[in-house]
């Protein structure tokens, strides 16, 4: 097992120097492309004397370099003369409509340069909170710019390349789901709170209601008490004088007969003995109607009286009765 390791250790060990060998002849193969008629001018200069003791061998080396480095300036001058100009000016535009964006979602940016043609390879495009969001160009189309939102937050997008900078386009990026859902949320809890308002609104209503019945009720019933207690009042007030009339009646009449029996008593010791009989039989001779309850001596029978008999006048004088008010009127 520790074999099988070592030998995979070595293996990945030689593929890196590979790689490196690589890259460093490519590394030369482009100097020397590019630069390589540098080296052949200081050699010309400086170290082709030095192969004078061999005058074959220095014109060799001297035709030889002398082509090569006439190739690679060649080479260089090409190079410099197609390849694109840095931009001077750059313009960053989205196509988006609102400068709020939605989390977790790529936006397209566009950026426009002057002059046509020119090279866009090495412009740097930042985004001043790389925590919200991260910005990449389209493979295709390098002046397409794809922004991909990761996080809540204000960003500030700008590009620039050398001593050119472009203009700075703001974005608010926002979770919408979260921000509809805090909505919502919200929207239900006021409609419950409105709802448990107008519940005790019109509990409170109801309550009042009743209370008002209530308070109604109790009034009625007090006019009512007020009402029969006033009516029996009445009722008793008429009683009272219906009772004190009938008393005066009677006292008048007891009083009338008091004085009949006076007027009588005065005319017997003025009249001569013969005269003042046929007077005493007429008292002793006049019938009323009374009974053993009643306090009154009546006319006739039937007035008031349940088991009356007659009796004389002086009988229910002296029985202590007085005369009915309806019957002596």
């Amino acid at each position: 097992m520790e074999n099988r390791k070592s030998k995979t250790s070595q293996n990945n060990h030689k593929g890196l120097i590979t790689c490196l060998k690589i890259f460093a002849v490519i590394f030369l193969f482009v100097f020397i492309l590019l630069l390589g008629w540098i080296a052949g001018i200081i050699w010309l200069i400086f170290f082709r004397k030095n192969m004078a003791s061999d005058p074959d061998k220095q014109k060799k080396y001297t035709i030889g370099i002398s082509i090569a480095s006439a190739l690679s300036f060649i080479f260089f001058i090409y190079t410099v003369i197609t390849a694109p100009p840095s931009p001077t000016s750059l313009v960053l535009s989205t196509t988006s409509e609102h400068q709020i964006l939605d989390i977790d979602s790529d936006y397209i940016i566009n950026i426009e340069y002057e002059p046509e043609g020119a090279s866009l390879s090495s412009v740097r495009y930042i985004v001043d909170n790389s925590k919200c969001a991260k910005i990449t160009s389209d493979a295709d189309n390098p002046s397409i710019l794809i922004l991909h939102t990761t996080g809540e937050g204000t960003i500030n997008v700008t590009a620039t390349k050398n001593d050119v900078t472009s203009n700075t386009l703001s974005f608010e990026i926002v979770d919408s789901e979260r921000i509809e859902r805090e909505k919502n949320e919200a929207e239900e809890k006021q409609r419950l709170e409105e709802e448990r308002l107008a519940a005790e609104a019109s509990k409170q209503a109801e309550e009042e209601r009743l209370a008002a019945e209530a308070s109604k009720q109790a009034e009625e019933e007090r006019l009512a008490a007020e009402a029969s207690k006033q009516a029996e009042e009445e009722r008793l007030a008429a009683e009272a004088s219906k009772q004190a009339e009938e008393e005066r009646l009677a006292a008048e009449a007891s009083k009338q007969a008091e004085e009949e029996r006076l007027a009588a008593e005065a005319s017997n010791q003025t009249t001569p003995e013969t005269s003042s009989s046929p007077t005493s039989n007429t008292t002793n001779s006049t019938m009323v109607w009374v009974d053993d309850t009643a306090k009154r001596y009546h006319k006739k029978n039937g007035c008031g009286m349940d088991n009356a008999y007659q009796v004389t006048l002086e009988e229910a004088i002296n029985m202590g009765k007085t005369p009915c008010g309806r019957c002596y009127k």
